[in-house]
C-alpha cells in the first residue's frame, strides 16, 4: 500500500501530533497521504478521492471509527484506527506502536475482515422519512422525560415479542461488545452472521437477548402504553444520529448491501483482545 486517506479527530488529537507523526513516516516512506482533519456531523459522504487510495487511516476512538465507517461503507477501501480515545474496541493501533504498524501496512503485512452493517428505514404514517447505516447498533430509546416505551417486533411478518421498558438495542456482531454487553446481551465474534435483538431494562421476566439470522426481515412499530400518554421515543444509529418517534412509527432493520473492510495487522485473536481490553477498562 503507497496511497492513504488520513481522517483525523482533531478533539482527540488536538494538537495534531500523531497526524503530523502519521504523515511525516509515510512521506520518508515514499507514500502518499489524503489528510482530512475532522468529518463533521455535515459529512454524510467523503470528499472526491484518487482513486489510487489504498486505505484508510482513522486517528480517534470507537466513535470516530464508527462515524467513518457510514461514509466509507460501500467503497471497498479497507480501513485502520489508530488508538486516541478509551478503550477503543474499533482501533487496531495504539499510538506506542505507530511506526511498526504502518511498516506493517506498507509492506503488505496485513488481513482484511469485511464486517456487517445494518440499515434502518423510519416510517412515519406508511411513509419512509429517514435511513441510515450502522456499525455497531440501532437503538430504540425512550426521548427526554417520557416514561416507558412499548416496542413491537415482528418477525418474516409475524410478531415475536410485545414488550414496555426502556427500548430496545438492534446490534451486529461488531456491535455485540458495546451497548448490547452493557445491556445484558452476548458477546458474539465479529465474523458471526447474525442480527442481536437485546431490551433494555424490560418490564418484564421473560424478554431476553434474541439471536436473528441476517435473512429475517425485522420490523419494529412503537406501541402506546397509555390511551392519554403520547411517548416520544428516539432512533440512534451507532449513537451518533437520531430521529425521534411517535407512537405508530415503524423501523425496518436489516443487514444493509454495503459492508465495512477493516485492515487488521494483529495475530491475536478477537477473544484475546476482549479480555485485554475489559482487563484494562478494570483497572482503569
Amino acid at each position: 500500500m503507497k496511497n492513504f486517506l488520513l481522517i483525523t479527530n482533531k478533539y482527540k488529537d488536538n494538537e495534531l501530533s500523531v497526524t503530523h507523526r502519521v504523515v511525516d513516516y509515510l512521506k520518508d516512506k515514499d507514500a502518499e497521504c489524503q489528510v482530512l482533519s475532522e468529518l463533521g456531523s455535515e459529512y454524510e459522504e467523503l470528499p472526491e478521492l484518487s482513486e489510487e487510495v489504498d486505505c484508510i487511516l482513522v486517528i480517534g476512538g470507537d466513535g470516530t471509527m464508527l462515524q467513518a465507517a457510514r461514509v466509507v461503507a460501500g467503497k471497498k477501501i479497507p480501513m485502520i484506527g489508530i488508538n486516541k480515545g478509551t478503550l477503543g474496541f474499533l482501533t487496531e493501533i495504539e499510538v506506542s506502536e505507530l511506526e511498526d504498524a504502518l511498516d506493517q501496512i506498507l509492506s503488505d503485512d496485513y488481513q482484511i475482515e469485511e464486517r456487517m452493517m445494518l440499515k434502518g428505514e423510519i416510517y412515519h404514517e406508511g411513509e419512509r422519512v429517514n435511513q441510515s447505516l450502522a456499525l455497531n447498533d440501532l437503538v430504540i430509546t425512550r426521548s427526554g422525560i417520557s416514561r416507558i416505551i412499548e416496542c413491537r417486533i415482528m418477525v418474516n411478518g409475524r410478531p415475536m415479542n410485545t414488550f414496555n421498558g426502556d427500548g430496545l438495542i438492534v446490534s451486529t456482531p461488531t456491535g455485540s461488545t458495546g451497548y448490547n454487553l452493557s445491556a445484558g446481551g452476548p458477546v458474539v465474534g465479529p465474523n458471526a452472521d447474525i442480527v442481536l435483538l437485546t431490551p433494555i431494562c424490560p418490564h418484564s421476566l421473560g424478554v431476553r437477548s434474541t439471536v436473528l439470522a441476517p435473512t429475517d426481515d425485522i420490523w419494529i412499530e412503537i406501541g402506546r402504553t397509555r390511551k392519554t400518554q403520547k411517548e416520544e421515543a428516539v432512533a440512534t444509529f451507532d449513537g451518533q444520529t437520531g430521529v425521534y418517534l411517535t407512537p405508530g412509527d415503524r423501523i425496518h432493520v436489516r443487514p444493509a448491501f454495503e459492508k465495512l473492510y477493516l485492515l487488521k495487522i494483529r495475530e491475536h485473536n478477537f477473544y484475546e483482545i476482549l479480555r485485554g481490553k475489559l482487563k484494562k477498562q478494570q483497572e482503569v
